[in-house]
């Protein structure tokens, strides 16, 4: 069973995550005022800075949840079940990428086409950054996912409710409605809700959650 802390605020706690993704729009046009959007070098900055602000975040996080390691282990007797509504979330998760995005390409390999395109000798070094950006977007994602669901269970809620995935949908998700508009926000609150959905559906394995989040800006 998954184990919450009643002293703790965790809905608190993923809104302050919440908060922590959105220093990258506040860094984006920090450095644009102040480098120019036309300078070949403002994304790296730009992604730099937010690196360093989401690792400072996710560490902080991680403390005050007390995460020590992180779940890797499922029951014998349901490993086959849950790997197949894992390769279920990952498969919904690339269609709808593939149709809402249409990139052509996976979204990784468009990454790398683009940053080689745009920054000229910086292109592998912006290329690298974002997929590190990536990486810390799902572990912020994944950890508002842990405590919306430690909220609903500290709260004695219906426990076959994704209470992680409502969450995220209602602010990482919904977000996309103002920055992107409504069809970005449509789709980030589906994904989001689909995360959530995997989360509780894999025994609310932390790794294939983070892996599964992860694949949202991969695929």
């Amino acid at each position: 069973m998954e184990c919450v802390n009643p002293k703790k605020n965790y809905l608190s706690a993923s809104l302050w995550i919440f908060l922590a993704l959105n220093l990258d729009i506040i860094v984006h046009i920090a450095t644009t005022m102040l480098i120019g959007d036309d300078v070949i070098y403002r994304a790296a900055v730009s992604k730099t800075v937010t690196i360093i602000l989401w690792s400072i975040s996710v560490a902080i996080v991680i403390k005050y949840l007390k995460i020590k390691k992180p779940s890797i282990t499922v029951n014998h007797e349901g490993i086959l079940k849950i790997s197949i509504k894992f390769l279920v979330t990952i498969i919904l998760i690339a269609v709808v990428n593939y149709n809402v995005k249409s990139l052509g390409v996976i979204q990784i390999i468009h990454e790398y086409q683009y940053s080689m395109a745009h920054y000229n000798q910086l292109g592998f070094v912006t290329f690298m950054l974002q997929i590190i950006y990536y990486f810390l977007e799902a572990s912020l994602i994944t950890l508002i996912i842990i405590t919306g669901s430690k909220w609903g269970l500290n709260k004695r809620y219906n426990h076959i409710m994704p209470y992680g995935g409502l969450i995220l949908a209602l602010t990482w998700g919904a977000v996309h409605f103002l920055t992107q508009g409504i069809s970005v926000g449509l789709y980030g609150v589906f994904i989001a809700l689909l995360i959530g959905l995997g989360y509780l559906h894999t025994d609310k394995n932390t790794v294939l959650t983070y892996i599964a989040a992860l694949f949202i800006f991969l695929i």
